[in-house]
């Protein structure tokens, strides 16, 4: 697994309108790209990204 990605502080804004969520009555939660419709990942489980360091 690739190491994640370091913020130098001289990149341009990393966020971005194109990846969405939705989190479900379930408790589970979508993550979606807005200009492709066949993209989605669903999950009923997360970690965060400071547990993986």
């Amino acid at each position: 697994m690739p190491a994640p990605l370091q913020d130098d502080g001289d990149s341009p804004e990393t966020t971005s309108t194109r990846w969405a969520e939705l989190h479900l009555e379930s408790g589970e939660v979508v993550i979606y790209d807005t200009e492709e419709p066949t993209a989605w990942i669903q999950s009923s489980g997360a970690v965060s990204l400071e547990a993986l360091v």
